[in-house]
């Protein structure tokens, strides 16, 4: 091994002080959550307990009666930011949910506040009322449409998902 070698490789194999050590073993380190930032609003997100479902109803006018919340939003509420799709891959995803839920925890209901313990608070007054319907719980190549159901099988970039019976 040349010097230069040895000399990059100082800190293998050793103890090395950390330099934000001492702040946080004696608790002065600050965090993000230890920041205050005036005019910052909080969002709580009312997220579905279902696989997939319809959603039949939302109702959060109790979350937006709730002092301290300046909003509660669905998707309908939302105008073109609702209705632009984004996504990694495909471009199939909306910010909150649209007629129904594709997997559990898939955001529906977003309530705004002045603080976040009164956005989770008004979050927790919000109904929505959900028609479950199958999960889809197979993936495999494409089937044959001929002797499969083409209500229970749908084609997503070459493969197809199918619901439970």
């Amino acid at each position: 091994m040349n010097d230069s070698s040895s000399e990059r490789l100082r800190e293998v194999g050793k103890s090395v002080e950390r330099k934000d050590g001492l702040a946080k073993v004696t608790g002065r380190a600050q965090y993000l959550d230890d920041l205050t930032v005036p005019g910052v609003v909080y969002a709580a997100l009312v997220r579905s307990p279902y696989a997939h479902a319809r959603i039949a109803r939302v109702d959060f006018r109790a979350a937006a009666a709730v002092p301290g919340v300046l909003g509660a939003f669905g998707i309908d509420e939302l105008g073109e930011l609702g209705a632009r799709p984004f996504g990694t891959y495909t471009k199939d995803q909306t910010v909150l949910a649209r007629g129904k839920v594709r997997y559990e925890g898939e955001p529906v209901v977003a309530v705004v506040a002045e603080d976040a313990t009164t956005a989770q608070r008004a979050a927790r007054l919000v109904e929505i009322d959900y028609q479950a319907l199958p999960p889809v719980i197979e993936c495999g190549p494409t089937p044959d449409t001929r002797t499969s159901s083409a209500r229970s099988w749908r084609t997503c970039s070459g493969w197809t998902w199918r619901a439970s019976a």
